[in-house]
Formats: structure tokens, C-alpha cells, sequence
């Protein structure tokens, strides 16, 4: 064994004496500068060399950020970006006092939103690495804001790298804590998701999902998407302000651009990006004040398609007085195509026939029997006239024009009745009862 290490030991002692002059033969490497033509090529440079490039990047970062309003903050976790911008109230187009608990609970339908004021919500946005999701999405700026006495207040925090994110996920933690409401625009299902995902990833404890949260994308959908084009924040905003932004930049190039800026290249181009951030979160205040605004009365000028979508709002929540008041406002609005204006009456109608309100729900069918060539004004006075007056005869007239009207393949309104077929099948029933009716009072 001793003999085994003698010979182990020996043999070590060479290999390091060979590779010893070995090192001291290799002639040392040229310090000359890399050739102009090398670089020239991108990405090319000498080990020595990169951490001079870091320092100048990193130098080039700061004062472009410096110029833009961000400055470095930090706290147990690190250094990050940080930028604020602050809108005095008499720039505002809506004022936060319009905001309320009870209305956004009825646009949300969430009625844990009721008892918020508009000091309570915390209104948020990410601008993220990618638009997949998933957890190796990283919200690189957090924007979020909050109204004051004196105004409105965004405050931003940015990645400006990698390493930066438990620094910005503390303070955000930190936002949320303070608040008892979020607003976001489809953030249930993208920036709330992606938030809690980090939290998680970073070992910070996550409340995210258990505060009440007013996503604001649909009731954006309920009011606007039979008068817009799209529901897209900017085309929502372009609506309401009656003004486009200038020098945007669209969300599917946000990632590349701080990719871009990461590795200090074509850093101007943040600069929109942070603008965008602010201008989506002072859009989300002025939806949630305008949407709750239109809830009240008396309301402000609305289209009658709005008007028919605050009603609708009002009938899913049973309150059929107010429902059939802004829907009566809406069928009164010249802009609304014949088209839509049957659908409003019929829905008006319907709303009338459940408060028993026939009067006015006669009314409206017969204006429809008059102006429209479908069936479902002529079965619901029918209908009426069997029920209610016992006049089987008027009844049976109605529904025999009704039927006539199904042969006459006049169109048929696809909310609330079947198909052509079935309907007539259901009339031809209808009918051979209110015969049989009929003949028995005359008896």
C-alpha cells in the first residue's frame, strides 16, 4: 500500500513539472487590439474587454432612464426602476367620485365590490415578456394607480434586468396589501395570474386572488361591442376621449423592445412603452367612472345602444323598474337600426309582461305587429288575449297570422323562440285549442 503511494506520488510530481514548462514554452498571446475588420462583427469581443462594454451599457441605461423620469429605488431586495406620474383632478375627464361600490358590483356582477369606495381600488397593468402566459412570463413593468383627494397617481416599477424582480415584486406586494379592490382590463385572466405566479416562484406569499377584483373588460363588452369595432383598451379610450395616441407602440412589440433594452440596444424605444403603461392605467380609472356614471340617474348622454345595455344590467339583477326605463330611453334614440330596435322592444316587453304590466307590454307589441314582419308580437298578444281577456277568437285570429307569416318564411328572432319549424309546429297546437275553445262558448 505505502509502495502504491510512492509511485501515485511520483507520477503526480511529473504531470505537474510537464505541464509546468509545457506553459512556460507556449509563447503569450498577442496584446495587439482585435483587427478592425473583426470588430466589426457583432458580438465580437475579447473576455477582457466585455466588462468595460457592461459598465459603458450599464452607464447608457441610466441616463436614458434618468431622462424619462425613472430613478433607482431600493429596498431589502435589490435595486429597481421606478417612475411616477401624476394627473391633477381638473385634467381628469371623469371624476373618481363617479366611481361606486354598487355599480361596479352590478357591472361585475360581484357583489363583493359593493361596499369599496373610489380611495379603495388599486388600478393595475403589466407589460410582460411574452403574451403566452405561463410561468416563464415575467412582468418586466408593473404600473398601477390610485386616486387622491388632490388627483389621480400612477406609479411604475421596472425591471431593469432579470435580477431586479423580487425588488419589484415586494413593492407591489407591498401596493396590493393597502388596498381592498383591484381593477384591471382582462386582468382575471392575464396580469393577475402572472403576478401570482412570480409571487409564488419567489417564495412571496400571494393575496392576489383574494381580493376583490373588477375586470373591466366586460363591462367594456357589455356597453361597446355592438357600437366599436373591437373592445381593445385603445379603441375604448379613443371612443370616450374622442383623441388617439400618438407615437404608441403596439402591445405584440412591448416584449422585443425590452429585449432589445436588456442587452442596451435601441434603448429609445422604452420610452413609448412606459407611456403606454401610464396612458392603460389612467383608461381603466376613466372606464370605471364613465360605466358607473351611465348606471345613474339621471344618466349622461348615452347611445341607445348603451342605454340598452344599462338596462340589461339592471334586469340581470331583477331590478325590471330601472331596466325597463333605460331600454324604454333606448327604443326612443333615432341611431339604433331597425334591427336593434326590435330586439330592444321585445326584450322591453318581455320585462313589462313579467311585472305584470300587460298595458304597456300590449303596447309595445302592437307597435311591433305594425312595424315588424316576425311572429313574436303576434304569439305574445295571443297569447295575452287567452290568457288574460279570455277573448279566444282575437286569439285565434293572432295566431293564425302568425302562422301565415312562418310559411311566408319571414325571419324569425333568434333570441327566446325556436326554430321556424318547431315554432309552427307549436302555433298549429295553439291553434287547434283556441278552436276547440271558441267552439265551446259558442255552444
Amino acid at each position: 500500500m505505502a509502495d502504491l503511494y510512492e509511485r501515485l506520488k511520483r507520477f503526480n510530481q511529473n504531470t505537474t513539472d510537464h505541464s509546468s514548462s509545457a506553459r512556460s514554452e507556449t509563447p503569450t498571446p498577442s496584446s495587439s487590439p482585435l483587427p478592425e475588420s473583426l470588430r466589426r462583427i457583432p458580438g465580437l469581443a475579447r473576455g477582457r474587454d466585455l466588462i468595460g462594454i457592461a459598465e459603458k451599457r450599464g452607464k447608457d441605461k441610466k441616463r436614458f432612464l434618468e431622462s424619462i423620469g425613472v430613478e433607482e429605488k431600493k429596498n431589502d431586495h435589490g435595486a429597481y426602476g421606478y417612475r411616477q406620474v401624476f394627473y391633477p383632478l381638473e385634467k381628469l375627464i371623469h371624476p373618481p367620485h363617479d366611481i361606486s361600490g354598487e355599480e361596479l358590483a352590478l357591472l361585475t356582477r360581484d357583489q363583493s365590490l359593493a361596499s369599496i369606495s373610489w380611495k379603495d381600488i388599486l388600478f393595475f397593468d403589466t407589460e410582460t415578456t411574452g403574451l403566452a402566459g405561463g410561468t416563464g412570463t415575467l412582468p418586466f413593468l408593473v404600473g398601477v394607480g390610485f386616486f387622491e383627494e388632490e388627483g389621480f397617481r400612477i406609479q411604475q416599477f421596472l425591471m431593469r434586468d432579470y435580477d431586479e424582480e423580487c425588488a419589484v415584486l415586494f413593492e407591489i406586494q407591498k401596493l396590493i396589501a393597502q388596498f381592498s379592490a383591484l381593477a384591471s382590463y382582462n386582468g382575471k385572466c392575464f396580469d393577475a395570474p402572472i403576478l401570482h405566479s412570480r409571487f409564488l416562484l419567489n417564495r412571496f406569499p400571494s393575496t392576489i386572488h383574494d381580493i376583490p377584483h373588477a375586470d373591466l373588460l366586460f363591462p367594456a363588452r357589455r356597453f361597446w361591442r355592438d357600437l366599436l369595432p373591437d373592445c381593445t383598451l385603445l379603441t375604448v379610450e379613443a371612443y370616450l376621449t374622442g383623441l388617439s395616441r400618438i407615437d404608441d407602440i403596439p402591445g405584440e412589440q412591448i416584449p422585443y423592445v425590452y429585449f432589445d433594452f436588456i442587452r442596451g440596444l435601441r434603448m429609445e424605444r422604452m420610452r413609448p412603452v412606459l407611456h403606454h403603461n401610464a396612458d392603460d392605467i389612467l383608461t381603466l380609472a376613466l372606464i370605471a367612472s364613465r360605466t358607473c356614471r351611465m348606471l345613474r340617474l339621471p344618466p349622461p348622454p348615452m347611445h341607445g345602444l348603451e342605454l340598452a345595455a344599462a338596462g340589461r344590467c339592471f334586469a340581470a339583477t331583477s331590478q325590471w323598474d330601472l331596466a325597463c326605463w333605460y331600454l324604454e330611453k333606448a327604443g326612443d334614440q333615432k341611431e339604433i337600426s331597425d334591427q336593434r330596435r326590435f330586439i330592444i322592444y321585445k326584450q322591453l316587453s318581455l320585462f313589462l309582461k313579467r311585472q305584470m304590466r300587460f298595458k304597456d307590454a300590449c303596447e309595445i307589441w302592437e307597435l311591433m305587429r305594425r312595424d315588424y314582419a316576425d311572429p313574436f308580437a303576434l304569439i305574445e298578444l295571443s297569447k295575452y288575449y287567452e290568457h288574460k281577456e279570455k277573448d279566444f277568437l282575437q286569439a285565434l285570429s293572432l295566431a293564425e297570422q302568425a302562422m301565415d307569416l312562418i310559411q311566408q318564411n319571414a325571419p324569425i328572432s333568434k333570441s327566446g323562440l325556436a326554430s321556424g319549424e318547431s315554432l309552427y309546429e307549436q302555433l298549429r297546437i295553439r291553434r287547434n285549442r283556441l278552436k276547440r275553445k271558441s267552439a265551446e262558448i259558442e255552444k
